[in-house]
């Protein structure tokens, strides 16, 4: 992330405006970029889950989600697996993916 002050600013390289973070009611800005995370989501689905066999898969199951609602993904917490709320929802991605195959 790099800090870009009170206000948005847009990238002209592919990175994502953000919320650094907020104090007070101020709010600070960041610009990030989320193609590691993604390529270890995916990663995480296919070789930690194997929900998927290849990437491109994970297309046609988000595709066929009724609900936005349904999987809660917390990148952030993936070595904290452990926690309960976490597992629950990981098991329930599981079980929910495992019955669409």
């Amino acid at each position: 992330m790099m800090n870009t002050g009170n206000q948005p600013k847009l990238s002209n390289n592919g990175l994502l405006t953000t919320i650094a973070y907020g104090i007070k009611g101020e709010v600070t800005y960041a610009l990030e970029g989320s193609v590691f995370i993604a390529g270890s989501a995916m990663q995480w689905l296919r070789d930690g889950m194997r929900v998927i066999e290849r990437s491109p898969e994970s297309e046609t199951m988000a595709n066929a989600s009724t609900n936005e609602n349904e999987v809660y993904v917390v990148p952030a917490l993936q070595d904290w697996a452990h926690l309960i709320g976490i597992r629950k929802l990981v098991e329930q991605f599981w079980t929910d993916a495992w019955n669409y195959a």
